[in-house]
């Protein structure tokens, strides 16, 4: 689950709970409020909090 420092760099980047964020060279992932959950493949679904290092390395667009 996300804490308050979180909340608040995700609210800094513009990504709000409920979005789906596609990471440059890297996975889509969905927002949800117990963390970034990766949207496709068989992959492990389940959420993580540790993320931000790659999205804000990599670069992120918010899919509408």
């Amino acid at each position: 689950m996300f804490n308050k420092t979180q909340l608040k760099v995700l609210d800094i980047l513009g990504i709000k709970i409920g979005d789906k964020i596609k990471v440059n060279g890297w996975f889509t992932y969905e927002v949800t409020s117990m963390g970034f959950v990766i949207s496709k493949g068989e992959y492990d679904h389940t959420p993580k909090t540790d993320c931000f290092d790659i999205i804000l390395e990599r670069g992120f667009e918010i899919i509408k």
